[in-house]
Formats: structure tokens, sequence, C-alpha cells
């Protein structure tokens, strides 16, 4: 009896603290305050971030001049750190983040935090990338789930079709070879993520190749890979096929390997 009182206790407690908060217009609110944007630093090496917790006072937070409907700080160092709440499922925040270190990179993520007081604790991330290496282009709640976009490179589709092959392993996963977005769904009860979709990208390189031009390596084996891709690519997207389904994910690679097998 006694150890279902303090379980009841410490679920009211929870349910008191989460009350006090809320989100609005992107921020997360405590107390009438939206929560400043340094406050998600922490979170942002997700190595570290599980082992995470961030104390907060609320200080004004600063909208973003960058990306509308997100909050902004800047570092002394030149950093500059953005986020958005997207939307809450249980006790969770989802937050999107993003991080521009002053590099080359500019980093995105999706997580969760819970909120306990005036402490924000890691609870888990979602999805993460680079650029164009799963870079996060768009997140939506809905429905208990997470539905978000990312962008891709050809090792990243090749990836997301379900079928393992030796024969990826040569294609372009750099920060600059972008050839469209996937668009999944992050079922948050069950802790997983799954494929809905992909769409291809339509625009043109100065070659007129609906295909990002991949850096030809001297070894044919790197080369007639890329090719490969490129020629499957340019086949797909030149004859309207652009939006391809998990089935059509899965037909992408059986032709990519037939056109590899051909080249030998």
């Amino acid at each position: 009896m006694k150890k279902i009182i303090v379980v009841l206790l410490a679920l009211f407690i929870a349910v008191l603290s989460f009350s006090a908060s809320q989100v609005s217009g992107g921020a997360i609110i405590y107390q009438g305050k939206p929560v400043n944007a340094q406050t998600m630093l922490p979170f942002m090496n997700m190595e570290q971030a599980a082992k995470s917790s961030q104390i907060f006072t609320s200080p004004t937070a600063q909208i973003s001049t960058i990306k509308a409907g997100f909050y902004q700080y800047n570092s002394p160092q030149g950093e500059t750190f953005l986020y958005k709440c997207a939307g809450i499922i249980g006790l969770d925040y989802i937050v999107e983040i993003i991080y521009d270190g002053g590099g080359s990179g500019v980093f995105t993520s999706i997580i969760s935090v819970t909120m306990s007081g005036n402490t924000l604790y890691y609870s888990r991330d979602i999805a993460d990338g680079d650029r164009t290496a799963g870079g996060v282009t768009s997140v939506l709640v809905t429905n208990g789930s997470v539905i978000y976009s990312q962008n891709i490179t050809p090792y990243g589709l090749m990836a997301l079709t379900g079928i393992a092959s030796s024969h990826y392993a040569n294609l372009s996963d750099n920060m600059i070879s972008s050839v469209g977005i996937s668009n999944s769904i992050y079922h948050f009860r069950f802790k997983k993520s799954e494929i809905l979709s992909v769409s291809l990208s339509a625009e043109t390189n100065n070659n007129g190749s609906k295909y990002y031009n991949l850096v030809q390596d001297k070894k044919s084996g790197v080369k007639s890979q890329q090719l490969a891709f490129e020629k499957l690519y340019n086949r797909y997207v030149g004859g309207g096929k652009s939006l391809l389904t998990k089935e059509d994910l899965k037909n992408f690679s059986i032709n990519y390997l037939k056109y590899i097998a051909v080249k030998k």
C-alpha cells in the first residue's frame, strides 16, 4: 500500500510540474516565459545527452532571425544554436535542434526531453544528421508519433531499401551530394522509426544531369557503382518517378544491382 501511495505521489508531482509548463510559438514555456535556446546546448552531443540534465531560469528567449519559428542563441565563441518544440507526446517535449559551430557542418537533430521543476532531462534521440547526410528538414508531431523528413545521400538512399549489399560501399555519403528527401515516422510508444517514402530531387547540375555528379575515383569498382547509381537515378527522375514508396525503394535497389552485374 505504501509503495502505491509513493508511486501516485510521484506521478502527481510530475503532473503538477508538467502543468506549469507548455508550448507556445515553438518555445517550451515555463512559468509564463520561453525557455532560452542556450538551455538545450547539453543535449546536442548525443554521447553526452543521456547523462545530461539542465537547470534553467528561463531568461528571455531570442526569436531566431535565421529560421522562422525557432529560438536562437549565439555564443561568445561564434556558435549559433536554434531550437523549436514541435509538440508534446505524453510528458515528452519533441524538440528540433540546429547547431552551427562556425565550421562547415550544420548539425540537426530531433530529441525528446522531459521537465521536472526548472530542470530539463534528456529522454531519447529520434533522428540526427549533417546537411545532406541526414539533415532534418521538417518535423510534425501527430497522434502520438513524429513524422519527419531528412536529406539523403546516394549511400543513405540505398541504406533505406531494406536490401543489404557490399555494392553500396563506394557510393557517395558526403555532405554535398543530396539526391532527395526521406520521409519517416517515429512511433514514440515503440521507440521505432519506419520509412514512409523518398522524394527524389529533380534539380539538375551544370551538365544537365538530374543527379549531382560524383567525383569519379580512378578505381573501376568505385566508378562503376557511381555511374550505375547515376544512370538509374536519371532513369527514375527523367521518367517522372520521383516519389518512391517502400516497395519502390526495394525495386530501386534490385535494378541498381542489375546495372552493377551488367557492368561486370
